[in-house]
């Protein structure tokens, strides 16, 4: 129940906004109470069906805040509530701003300085759908996350009987939720010994549960995955020598071993920007096949079948060859995955020093707009102290914003591509052929 109503209505949409937030289950009733037949409250009416058309107009709330915050609807009322006009003047003096919005909404139509949109062609949302498509294969899915979660447990699990095994998840009698014991070699003070209640469907960790019931959610970020990952890839990794992975494929060649390298790229302030996982097969021979790696790497085992045993212990022996062999090879494309990643980053940051530029003209174009038009009223009217503080905050806006446009091209150009550390070897994986 609004019943101080801000001469803005934009506070006003921010208000509201808070009510219906993320997790509102509720329909939301809003009331604002406004004195009948007031000049505040003809004006507010008349300015809040007009923010309706702009919002159809646009589709998008943030973009007519951002329109409206730089008409000054205080000076409006103030201006009105000043001069004592008759009640019917009002709506005049109102449809004079709002035909203001207008032409901001139309400037954002045509040159889209606010609204950050570009236009594509059909070939470019084939080729962006299509790189949706493949990239949503390799992002793990919450069925991957459990059946990682089941394997380690599986493989480090502290062995026991019945509630006490802890070498697989126990099914509580909510489905999809289930009991673990955390494996000792994963253990320490800022992990509990066991979990009650965990779930892999973020569905259900976000249902309407008691206090006491609600299941924790079990995917990337919780500190229990986090520490089984950074198990494997680190405790794990340290004795790949000793442990490899092993899996059997369907294709025609040697055996090897498939190497997978992380390649990271930063920007000019130490931050990463892109990271790319590469993998590398190199048979027993020696021979670098980098596009069969990739083939090998998004297969899948052949299934009830074990390695060749024979086969297994040659690899075993010229592993550290072969190692050096992948470890050559990603040394020698060291440029081309440089050129490459950086082409991408220079299209992109052109992309928004395009942008930014685009949204500066439109600032400026705007500001001395509406210093020519106070220009105008004060040669019509000699000196007035309520025009000139308005020109002088104008122009104390256009500077700020000439400051933060300076900052913010600063900042692009150090977001260019930097220094590129060495790949990481992650792990190893022995492919025999089925």
């Amino acid at each position: 129940m609004n019943y101080e109503l801000p001469w803005n209505p934009n506070r006003l949409e921010q208000r509201i906004g808070r009510i219906h937030r993320y997790g509102q289950r509720r329909v939301a009733q809003i009331y604002n109470l406004m004195i009948k037949g007031s000049k505040e409250a003809e004006i507010f009416k008349l300015l809040q069906a007009k923010i309706e058309i702009i919002r159809k107009q646009l589709g998008n709330m943030a973009e007519v805040l951002g329109v409206l915050e730089r008409i000054s609807l205080d000076d409006l009322i103030l201006r009105v509530l000043d001069r004592s006009i008759d009640i019917h003047q009002v709506g005049a003096i109102a449809e004079e701003e709002l035909r203001r919005m207008d032409e901001i909404a139309k400037k954002i139509q045509e040159t889209q300085f606010l609204s950050g949109c570009r236009q594509f062609t059909r070939e470019d949302i084939r080729a962006a759908e299509g790189a949706i498509e493949d990239s949503q294969k390799a992002i793990p899915q919450s069925r991957d996350i459990q059946a990682f979660v089941e394997t380690f447990l599986r493989m480090f699990g502290d062995s026991g009987q019945g509630d006490r095994d802890g070498r697989k998840l126990h099914p509580t009698h909510h489905k999809g939720i289930y009991r673990l014991l955390v494996p000792s070699v994963i253990q320490d003070d800022k992990l509990p010994k066991s979990y009650s209640r965990v779930t892999f469907e973020r569905a259900l960790a976000t249902g309407d549960w008691p206090r006491n019931q609600e299941p924790e959610f079990l995917a990337f970020g919780h500190p229990l995955l986090e520490r089984m990952v950074h198990y494997c890839r680190v405790t794990q990794a340290a004795n790949l020598g000793g442990k490899l992975a092993c899996m059997v494929a369907d294709y025609v060649g040697l055996p090897g071993v498939i190497f997978n390298f992380l390649l990271r790229f930063e920007d000019q302030l130490g931050h990463v920007i892109r990271e790319e996982l590469e993998p590398v097969f190199v048979d027993q021979e020696g021979t670098v096949q980098p596009e069969l790696g990739r083939k090998l790497f998004m297969g899948s085992n052949l299934p009830q079948q074990g390695p060749n045993r024979e086969a297994l212990t040659v690899i075993r022996e010229k592993l550290t060859g072969l190692q050096q062999a992948a470890e050559s090879y990603i040394r020698s494309q060291y440029q081309e995955y440089y050129r490459r990643v950086e082409a991408k980053r220079n299209e992109e940051i052109a992309i928004l020093i395009e942008d930014l530029e685009r949204f500066d003209r439109g600032i400026r174009e705007q500001g001395q707009a509406r210093l020519r038009t106070i220009q105008g009223e004060q040669q019509a009217l000699f000196e007035d102290s309520t025009l000139k503080g308005q020109r002088t905050r104008i122009e104390n806006q256009l500077k700020m914003h000439q400051h933060r446009m300076q900052e913010r091209r600063s900042r692009i150009e150090k977001m260019r591509l930097g220094a590129f550390p060495a790949p990481e070897l992650l792990n190893m994986v022995i492919v025999m052929p089925g």
